[in-house]
């Protein structure tokens, strides 16, 4: 659930847009930006090893 959680944030900032509700929108389209930044951080960080 953790990794559908930007993606569950972006819909419903895009409904609230698409609602009129433009304010809430923004707010949670930051907050979506922000949790997207600090999962690519947190991962690319990360020590889990793959080798190609």
């Amino acid at each position: 659930m953790v990794m559908a959680l930007p993606f569950v944030m972006a819909l419903a900032a895009a409904l609230l847009a698409y609602a009129g509700r433009r304010m809430p929108a923004l707010v949670l389209a930051a907050l979506t930006a922000v949790v997207q930044v600090w999962w690519l951080l947190y991962h690319a960080t990360s020590d889990l090893s793959i080798v190609l």
